[in-house]
């Protein structure tokens, strides 16, 4: 559980700036909620009063010192230069991240430390990094969806008599909730990685088709970052959606051109449905092709098969 206290009390184990809040120190704290059992938090810019606090307490993104063997995690001072191997500069959070991001994956999904590593990296490259360098003015994207945006709006209102500190508890727990299914989506996809991996590893790479015979999470991803040479020769994949029915996926060029496909669906099936799509390809449970070309559906794993081979063809 996370409170903010009125004073620098005993129980206080963190300590951050006041309001407004920003999105990196709502994560950083958010991320200490893992590592402790109750974070206690109080916020100020006062310098003494941060000087004369307890050594064990963390103090993040205030205080104008780096130290994490002491506890020290702010990146506003001058002489900071603590950046990423792309010149991403650390804030709060990913400062955080980088000293117990691995402790904090092994308590939500427990993992070795090898595999915990591996979806701490990747968490912070493709998460915790863009909050970082939104607050430290990285970012051009003026997008009002990001998650710095969101966490931005648990601010208090100016028409409204608002509780700052009760409105950082909130914006605190919306954060761990965000962090935490990150971290489970991350390691599932990592997992559906290597389960890809080992599929490709036995394929033959003179079939166009790669057939999933259950949905893995993540798979194109996983199939366009492969180094697999059979992956070059791939052209549709045939999975289980969640509602039974077997889909279709053409199969883009590269990671680079995610909407366009290495062989569309004929042009005459493309915006078909129902009976229509059935007379026009001759397969029975034929559903749905997609007027963009890069997919389609049947009702039977047959079937969808029968609709990536005529597709092949075609």
């Amino acid at each position: 559980m996370v409170k903010v206290m009125k004073t620098c009390s005993k129980s206080v184990n963190v300590i951050t700036h006041p309001a407004p809040h920003h999105a990196d120190e709502v994560f950083a704290v958010a991320m200490l909620s893992f590592v402790f059992k109750d974070v206690r938090v109080f916020r100020t810019r006062d310098l003494e009063k941060i000087k004369k606090a307890n050594k064990n307490i963390i103090i993040c993104d205030v205080g104008g010192k780096y130290d994490s063997d002491n506890n020290k995690f702010d990146h506003h001072q001058a002489d900071f230069n603590e950046t990423r191997p792309d010149g991403t500069l650390y804030a709060a959070a990913g400062l955080i991240w980088r000293k117990y991001g691995d402790e904090i994956i092994t308590k939500v999904y427990p993992v070795d430390q090898a595999t915990a590593i591996e979806i701490a990296e990747v968490i912070d490259n493709n998460f915790v990094k863009y909050i970082d360098s939104n607050d430290n003015g990285q970012s051009n994207s003026g997008d009002k969806t990001s998650i710095s945006a969101i966490i931005s709006s648990f601010n208090p209102m100016w028409d409204r008599n608002e509780n700052p500190n009760l409105l950082f508890e909130r914006a605190v727990r919306f954060a761990r909730d965000v962090l935490r299914r990150t971290i489970e989506s991350t390691a599932s996809k990592i997992r559906g990685s290597k389960s890809v991996a080992e599929l490709l590893n036995n394929y033959s790479s003179n079939d166009p088709i790669l057939i999933l015979d259950k949905p893995i999470g993540g798979w194109l991803e996983s199939v366009l970052n492969s180094k697999n040479p059979v992956v070059k020769g791939l052209l549709y994949c045939v999975f289980q959606s969640e509602e039974n029915n077997w889909c279709i996926r053409a199969i883009p060029p590269d990671t680079a051109n995610p909407m366009q496909q290495r062989k569309p669906f004929p042009a005459p099936w493309r915006g078909l449905r129902g009976s229509e799509l059935v007379e026009i390809s001759g397969v029975e449970t034929a559903k749905f092709c997609h007027r963009s070309g890069f997919f389609a559906a049947a009702s039977t794993k047959d079937d969808a098969i029968k609709l990536a081979k005529l597709s092949v063809e075609f």
